[in-house]
Parts: C-alpha cells; structure tokens; sequence
C-alpha cells in the first residue's frame, strides 16, 4: 500500500516526518503532494513529490487535467493523509476509487477551532444513507473512508477517539538555528488573510503599523519577519512591496526576513523567550501551547477564532 500526503505548510510537514516516523513507512512507498507554492524545507525522507499548486479544481479545463494526471500518476491502492477534507482537490483525492481511507494530519487552527451542528452531521448521515451525494465537511470523521486523526496535542481534533497524539519532543536542526533566534527575539508572523479576502491590503498594512508601534515601545532594535507562501505569487506582489516598503522606512528598528524554508515552530520548541507579533497564523496557537508570548491584531480581522484559543493572547 502507497501512502499519499498532502503538505501545504510546515506543521503539515513536521506530521509527515512523525508519521513516517511512528508507522515505520518505507521510503518507496510514500508520495507527497504540495499545494499553496509550499516548499520542503529538508529532504528528510524520499519519495516521489507532485506539485498540485497550479490546479484549480473549480475550474473545468483544470478538473479534466487533474483527474488525467492523477489517474496517470496515482494508479494504485493508496492512504492518503490530508490537513482537511472541504477543498474541492481534496474531496476528489478521498473518494477516488484507489484511495483504500484517509486520515487528517493536524494543521493550525482547524483542529483546535472546528466543530459541526448536530443537525449538520444528522442530515449528513441521512443524505449518506440513501446515497445522495453531499460535499464533505472539514473534518469529516463519518465517511466510511476515514481511519485516523494525527495531532500534535492532546486538545487537537476534540474528543474523537480515533486520534493518534505525535508530540514535539526533538527537532532535527538545532544545531542549524541562528545563534541570534536561541535568545530572545520577536518575530512578525504574516499569513494569507489579504489574498483570502479577510481583510483588505491598506487595513492589513494599518494593523502591521500597529505592531511596529508595540515594538518601539519595548525599544525593540531588532525583530524578525516571516511572510507567507501566498506572498511569493504574481499575483500578491503587491501586497509584499508594500510589507517591504513600510520595513525598509521604518526607523530605530532593523527587520531580517526569515527564509521560506525556515520552520518556526520548531524554533518555539527550543526558545521560550520569543514574541510572535501574530495576525490569525496559526504560529499563534504554537507559540502560546509552546510557553511563548503571543501579541496579536486578531480581534481586527473578523474570522471568528475560538476564544479558547485566543485567550492567552495580547490584543493590540
């Protein structure tokens, strides 16, 4: 049996290599696909790696050619492990007569944050029951197809009882962390609410003002920044020109970007002293689980994020 992944980001990539890991795989039998322009920060594994970015499911031209390319590429029984099942790639994957189950590896929010109606999952059944297609849901723990959850905490994924908790106990690349990211340091976190439509460019640009100006006040002279993949599209260049021009005019205060490939959770493992400047990124969640201070504009951007989760957080 072949074992498909998904990764679009670094957290589903550090489950991959525990998975891996903890089931004891054999190199040649695993398959990663990325999506979200993400990159593999480590060849710590070998396998083959198809990159799904450029598909667009809602389209037609681009279903007909992922269908073809799969069908080419995915020509025999596989378990596929995915951070949700609502994407419309995602769905196909899953009930993609090849795929034998499915399991969901834990990435940021979703699972800390998600929980359906009872009348939702009712009438999910029901419609299942008598053979009427239906969207899956986000984490859709009731199709026939799925097998297990892996997460990296206990309170990940709720109270469901096929889990498999896989926590951070070592990092591979200690020894390759900057000397000046080991003490402590801040850090601004950016994600992809502009390009999903959460908030708009010149209101995203108002709140990262905003943690400058919290910066200066700790008489930061140094902080670091960490944009998201979305930022390397044609597509949001405008929105990194912008991120750059506010950081290059800025005074008192030196911002280093950090690489694409650089993977800060595995930082928040080792560093307790760090602030991450946060605007929904799931570093967030990471950063106040790892004992890291966390101040954030959240309340800013209307998405709805589970107080529990946001509690611990300073509001700017």
């Amino acid at each position: 049996m072949k074992h498909v992944f998904w990764a679009h980001s670094h957290i589903t990539f550090l489950l991959i290599e525990k998975i891996i890991d903890y089931l004891k795989l054999d190199k040649n039998d695993i398959i990663v696909i990325l999506y979200r322009n993400y990159k593999l920060p480590r060849k710590s594994f070998s396998s083959e790696v198809y990159d799904f970015t450029n598909f667009q499911a809602n389209k037609i031209k681009d279903r007909k050619e992922l269908s073809a390319f799969i069908k080419q590429k995915l020509n025999f029984d596989f378990e596929l492990y995915v951070p949700q099942s609502r994407a419309k790639i995602i769905d196909y994957l899953i009930n993609y007569p090849l795929c034998k189950s499915y399991n969901y590896i834990e990435e940021g929010a979703l699972v800390y944050n998600y929980k359906d109606k009872w009348s939702t999952l009712f009438f999910l059944k029901l419609r299942r029951y008598f053979g009427v297609n239906r969207r899956m849901l986000m984490l859709d723990y009731t199709h026939k197809k799925f097998k297990l959850a892996y997460g990296v905490t206990e309170k990940a994924f709720g109270e469901i009882d096929k889990k498999v908790i896989l926590p951070f106990t070592t990092i591979k690349n200690k020894n390759q962390l900057p000397k000046e990211l080991i003490e402590p340091c801040s850090i601004i976190v950016f994600d992809a609410h502009v390009y999903h439509g959460m908030l708009s460019l010149e209101d995203s640009l108002r709140c990262l003002r905003l943690m400058i100006d919290h910066l200066k006040k700790r008489k930061v002279a140094k902080a670091y920044f960490k944009l998201h993949p979305e930022h390397n599209r044609l597509e949001n260049i405008k929105e990194r020109d912008s991120i750059n021009s506010i950081f290059n005019s800025c005074k008192g205060i030196e911002f280093i970007e950090l690489e694409e490939s650089f993977i800060l959770e595995e930082l928040l493992f080792i560093n307790k002293n760090v602030t991450i400047y946060n605007f929904i990124s799931s570093v967030g969640i990471y950063a106040n689980l790892l004992g890291s201070k966390v101040v954030s504009v959240s309340n800013r951007i209307n998405v709805g994020l589970n107080t529990k989760i946001i509690k611990d957080w300073e509001q700017i």
